[in-house]
C-alpha cells in the first residue's frame, strides 16, 4: 500500500481499479498473517520500526522505478545498483569486522555466491518489472515470498498450519491472482 501511495505522489503512476483491489487483499493477507503473530500487545517501538522499514522499502521501490525509467536502461541502472550497493556494503563489513571479513567470506564463498547470484537475479527481475509497470502492483507481486516462507515454514520446520494462516495466504493469493489478471 506504501508504495502505491508514494508512486501516485510522486511519479503519477495510478494502478488499474483491479490492481488496486488485488493491492488491498495482498495487505490485508498479510495485515492478518502479522496479527496472529501478536500476543501480549503491541511494543509501540517494534510497531514504529516497522512502519519506518516498510515505507523505506516503498520508498526505495519508487526510486528504484524512476531511475530504471530515468533513461530507459534498466539493467544499466541495475549493473551500477549492483555496483555501488557492493561497495559501500563491502566498505561498512570491512570497517565492522576488519580483518575477520576477509576469513569469513573465504569459510562462507559457495553459499555466499550461491546467496548473491540468487540475490542478483531476483533483484534485477524486480527491477526490470517496475521498469515496465506501476510500483504498486509490482511492490505487492513481490510479496509472494510471503507464500513460499509459509509453505517452507510448515512443509520443512513443522510449523502447524492454522486457519489463521490459511485464510491469511489465500487472501494473499487471491490478491496476486488479481494482480496478475489485471494487467
Amino acid at each position: 500500500m506504501f508504495s502505491t501511495i508514494i508512486a501516485f505522489a510522486l511519479l503519477g503512476q495510478s494502478p488499474a481499479a483491479g490492481q488496486i483491489f488485488g493491492i488491498v487483499l495482498v495487505s490485508l493477507g498479510l495485515i492478518w498473517l502479522s496479527a496472529h503473530s501478536i500476543r501480549g500487545g503491541v511494543d509501540r517501538r517494534l510497531f514504529l520500526a516497522a512502519l519506518v522499514a516498510g515505507a523505506t522499502v516503498a520508498g526505495y521501490s519508487v526510486a528504484d522505478a524512476y531511475g530504471t525509467r530515468l533513461d530507459g536502461n534498466w539493467a544499466g541502472f541495475t549493473a551500477w545498483l549492483i555496483v555501488a550497493d557492493t561497495i559501500t556494503f563491502s566498505l561498512l563489513s570491512y570497517w565492522m569486522r576488519g580483518p575477520q571479513l576477509w576469513r569469513d567470506l573465504w569459510r562462507f564463498r559457495a553459499k555466499m555466491v550461491i546467496a548473491g547470484l540468487l540475490g542478483v537475479v531476483s533483484f534485477s527481475v524486480f527491477l526490470w518489472a517496475l521498469s515496465r509497470s506501476p510500483v504498486g502492483p509490482v511492490s505487492a507481486l513481490r510479496e509472494s515470498s510471503v507464500l513460499f516462507a509459509t509453505l517452507i515454514g510448515i512443509a520443512v520446520h513443522g510449523e502447524k498450519p492454522s486457519l489463521h494462516k490459511t485464510v491469511a495466504v489465500g487472501l494473499i493469493a487471491a490478491g496476486l491472482i488479481t494482480i496478475a489478471a489485471m494487467r
